[in-house]
């Protein structure tokens, strides 16, 4: 018998973005259901609190680079792909800019959360959005990429 006392806490998905972030404000500001439905950085830390009190991590899930749309994008567009379609899809894990934008979210998370792991999902990546955006796949072909590789580099 194993009792393992981690609480899986998955605070954002594609529809919307709870976790009110200090350093990127135009995620919950523009990406939550609504301004009342957001966790606060302090409420954040009072659950946390609470919960290692009784024993229990808390593991938050940022899933990335698939889950982020269209929630990501609503605050900040640039860092999502454009499909060939019209809509969005996931992050552009091709530019440099994506991932200066994901180590400034996950240096606030990390102070949030005590826990030495955050988990970052990687499932139901579009890569068929990746493949209809023509520099992401220019970016794929230079680098001898299909959607799995592209992943796998993120």
């Amino acid at each position: 018998y194993n009792k393992m006392n981690v609480l899986h806490w998955h605070i954002v998905d594609g529809n919307s973005f709870a976790y009110q972030s200090k350093v990127l404000p135009d995620l919950s500001g523009k990406a939550a259901f609504t301004q009342r439905e957001v966790y606060t950085l302090e409420e954040i830390a009072d659950f946390v609190e609470f919960a290692r009190l009784r024993g229990v991590r808390v593991l938050p899930e940022f899933d990335t680079p698939g889950h982020v749309f269209p929630s990501w994008g609503l605050g900040y567009p640039d860092v999502v792909t454009k499909c060939a379609d019209g809509s969005t899809g996931p992050l552009r894990v091709d530019l440099n800019s994506t991932y200066d934008f994901i180590n400034k979210l996950f240096i606030e998370v990390g102070q949030i959360f005590p826990d030495s792991f955050l988990h970052l999902g990687g499932d139901e990546v579009s890569f068929d959005c990746w493949n209809s955006n023509e520099e992401v796949a220019a970016f794929m072909e230079t680098h001898g990429f299909d959607g799995a590789a592209l992943e796998n580099y993120y």
